[in-house]
């Protein structure tokens, strides 16, 4: 019987309050919440649906000033689990910096999954977002656009390669935690597949499992064919 992994979450405060936070309580155990201790005060909107998570949540108060610098600090404490848990465990960093990449990658290489998301600049559930390039905040540079570095017979290879490897992932989860909308499911296979989101455009791959009858789409539902 398969397991769901357990995944870990690695996030600096000012992206935490731009991020719905029930997606990802639905996919993560654990959340490492990095904050300036100059910070007093923590909207109660928030800190309630932080609650819903319990012990899964760690809030992690540092001496410091700016974002840039939080980022160090979660470096530090990702070498630290890294020694200390279950090589099972995913770790997720939420972040913009491209700078921490070639650590995760050689926590990859060490046996451990390990991924960078962005967090877009646009709406949640604005799916195109992606095509807006030049508007983001800069960190990744062109070629990261969808399919910007990939020829065409390398991009469809890599786009059903990670389409089988995201539907593994969705085996292992509950019927009733797959995402049910075509939103959530751009959602999940953004999460769970940095480097898919980095060469295409989430909608590109729903419209793919969909001629790969792996799904249906009914009035924006997702039907599940596997």
């Amino acid at each position: 019987m398969n397991k769901e992994p357990k995944r870990y979450i690695f996030i600096d405060y000012e992206n935490l309050k731009k991020i719905k936070v029930k997606k990802l309580r639905e996919v993560c155990d654990k959340f490492f919440i990095l904050i300036n201790d100059s910070n007093k005060t923590i909207p109660f909107s928030l800190v309630t649906k932080m609650q819903k998570l319990g012990n899964g949540v760690k809030w992690i108060a540092v001496d410091t000033i700016g974002t840039q610098n939080l980022n160090y600090h979660i470096v530090f404490l990702l070498g630290k689990l890294d020694t200390k848990v279950d090589r099972s465990v995913e770790f997720i960093v939420i972040s913009n910096d491209k700078e921490m990449d070639p650590l995760l990658a050689f926590i990859n290489e060490q046996g451990r999954y390990c991924i960078r998301v962005r967090r877009s600049n646009k709406p949640v559930k604005d799916t195109g977002g992606r095509k807006d390039k030049g508007k983001d905040d800069g960190n990744d540079s062109p070629g990261h656009s969808p399919g910007g570095l990939l020829g065409e017979e390398e991009r469809k290879r890599r786009l059903i390669q990670m389409i089988e490897e995201s539907k593994k992932r969705l085996v292992i989860v509950a019927n009733r935690k797959r995402p049910e909308a075509v939103p959530d499911l751009c959602e999940f296979l953004t999460l769970h597949n940095q480097e898919m989101a980095l060469h295409f455009d989430m909608n590109e791959i729903v419209h793919e499992m969909e001629k790969l009858n792996d799904i249906r789409v009914v009035g924006g539902q997702v039907i599940y064919n596997f």
